[in-house]
């Protein structure tokens, strides 16, 4: 198998970095900036499998030792090679799905934007994890600073394997010379309380694949959270849609089943009025109006993010029919005359008490931004969160 046959999309790499310029979204930037460092990686790793393919073989062949590690490199580079080109597969295919949203119209884009973006970042994940069993000795000693930070701030300590994955990379990077932690237990690389073990200098193919298990842990918890914010924003459409339809179907609704059990407002003389649809839907656009005054004011609470995962304008969206509902009930308390310590008030008030009310529903969303807020800190990327 030769590995010039392991660079399939280079061609295409201009055209990929032509169709992601400035007018790109953060999120597209972002992953086209991790595609070129993993792509980077990869041909580093071509060019040192094909410096052992010019190896020149020993003269006589038989079992001399010479020749016997002869044959085990090139076996090992053909396997290495398999690896490579799993990695050129999965990157291939990041900077296609990348350059379909690219060249997708803005309406399309927009809808499929969080699909993608899981997508491409999956491709990603499986092309880095490959990377551990074919980069040289020092990218990977390289990683373990931020494959330790992954497994301590993503995995989580409520994972029970956290703790042993970071007392297994602390020993190893001990063993490796770079960190100056004190040593564990991890059997192979330092015993106990024996003598300091010399440092490794190379890792051996076990202990490769033990790290790529560790990083494909770490991508994996952060895939999870992911997608739990993408679940949440979806349950928050179809609550503002389900609302919103209540909000709308609810004045009709009420003023046709009984247009006197509803009381809005007084008449001349003192007596209850029945509330009509138009009434009812009256007092819902003063609660709308309030709940706008509560997005405006949200608006400063938006945190730039590099997902494309619109949770944060799902929970801005959900304030409006939260806001029309709660003006909605708080007007209807108050002029009912059910609760003591609001006293129905004229006409001519039941605007403003609906404005107030409908700014109120922030009472309630704000357990809805709590959970949002908590999920996105959960899916941020390494590099976005505090060291």
């Amino acid at each position: 198998m030769s590995s010039g046959n392991l660079v399939p999309f280079d061609a295409a790499r201009a055209e990929s970095e032509r169709s992601g310029g400035g007018s790109a979204p953060a999120w597209q930037t972002s992953l086209r900036h991790d595609l070129g460092r993993l792509r980077s990686s990869r041909r580093r790793v071509i060019a040192g499998l094909d410096a052992v393919r010019r190896l020149t073989p020993p003269a006589e062949p038989g079992l001399a030792p010479s020749w016997q590690a002869y044959v085990d490199l090139q076996v090992s580079t053909e396997k290495s090679e398999a690896v490579v080109a799993a990695v050129g597969d999965n990157l291939a295919q990041a900077q296609s799905l990348l350059d379909s949203s690219a060249r997708a119209r803005p309406v399309n884009r927009l809808m499929r934007a969080g699909s993608t973006f899981e997508a491409v970042l999956g491709c990603l994940h499986r092309a880095r994890e490959g990377l551990f069993l074919v980069e040289d000795d020092a990218w990977v000693r390289a990683q373990l600073p931020t494959l330790r930070a992954g497994v301590a701030t993503i995995v989580g300590s409520d994972d029970p394997r956290t703790e042993g994955f970071l007392r297994y990379l602390d020993d190893l990077s001990q063993a490796t010379g770079q960190s100056p932690r004190a040593a564990q237990t991890m059997p192979g690389v330092v015993s106990g309380s024996a003598p300091a073990a010399p440092l490794l200098t190379t890792l051996d193919q076990p202990t490769r694949e033990l790290l790529r298990a560790i990083q494909t842990s770490v991508d994996d918890s952060r895939m999870a959270a992911q997608i739990a914010v993408r679940v949440y924003r979806n349950a928050l459409v179809i609550a503002v849609a389900v609302l919103g339809a209540v909000a709308l179907a609810f004045p009709a609704v009420a003023a046709l089943a009984d247009p006197g059990m509803a009381v809005i407002r007084a008449s001349e003389t003192g007596a209850p009025v029945g509330a009509l649809a138009g009434n009812l839907s009256g007092v819902e656009i003063w609660g709308v109006l309030g709940s706008l005054v509560a997005v405006i004011a949200g608006l400063w609470r938006l945190r730039s993010s590099r997902q494309p995962s619109g949770l944060q304008l799902a929970q801005l969206a959900l304030k409006v029919p939260a806001g029309a509902l709660t003006a909605l009930f708080g007007v209807l308390l108050m002029q009912g005359g059910i609760v003591v310590q609001l006293t129905a008030v004229q006409a001519r008030q039941v605007p403003a008490y609906a404005i107030l009310f409908g700014f109120a529903q922030e009472a309630l969303t704000r357990f809805v931004d709590g959970k949002a807020a908590e999920l996105l800190d959960n899916a941020k990327p390494l590099s976005d969160r505090p060291s």
